[in-house]
């Protein structure tokens, strides 16, 4: 898990210093995929950041703005310091530093605050139901992000995500599997 993180958060770092920010949604997608994995809510808060500078990025209105270079590099030393804590094994650190963050990333927005909060809201929608595609309850991605379980059905329910024919394996074939797993003898 903390190799994923450092990863996104090092991918995220480059992405945004050689301005190719297009790299942001996948990184985030990435991130999100690795949750579903190790199911541990730390990593929730890294995907909605990524999502929201993603999103942000995106928007000429930001990128027109005198003070972008400056807050590039506050992005790109947190996303550092936050690295550097995952690899020190430092989870109280890493959250304070993605939390910083999210706190930049409020007060760079400032007259938009209600479109970054509704980017925000989404972000956490959205995330939540690419955690219900990889196979996380939609109560227990909801409890995660914060959200209603309400609001995640309703966005999931949009999508052709409950769609999805996810292959099943028969019961025998299980069987047969976790015996050759554990090397089982008849």
């Amino acid at each position: 898990m903390q190799r994923d993180i450092r990863a996104v958060l090092d991918g995220a770092r480059g992405a945004i210093k050689g301005q190719r920010y297009s790299y942001l949604h996948g990184l985030s997608d990435h991130i999100i995929h690795s949750m579903s994995i190790y199911q541990q809510e730390e990593i929730v808060d890294t995907a909605i950041v990524i999502y929201t500078l993603d999103k942000i990025f995106e928007k000429e209105v930001y990128l027109e703005r005198e003070d972008m270079l400056v807050f590039r590099k506050k992005v790109i030393d947190l996303l550092s310091q936050a690295k550097s804590a995952v690899y020190m094994e430092d989870l109280k650190v890493y959250r304070a530093q993605i939390k910083k963050i999210l706190s930049l990333i409020k007060q760079f927005t400032g007259e938009l605050q209600l479109y970054i909060e509704d980017l925000l809201d989404f972000a956490k929608i959205k995330k939540g139901s690419r955690l219900y595609e990889h196979g996380i309850s939609l109560g227990q991605a909801a409890e995660v992000l914060g959200i209603s379980k309400w609001e995640l059905m309703e966005y999931a329910g949009k999508t052709s995500i409950s769609e999805r024919r996810i292959p099943t394996i028969t019961p025998k074939k299980r069987l047969e599997f976790i015996k050759k797993l554990f090397k089982f003898k008849k």
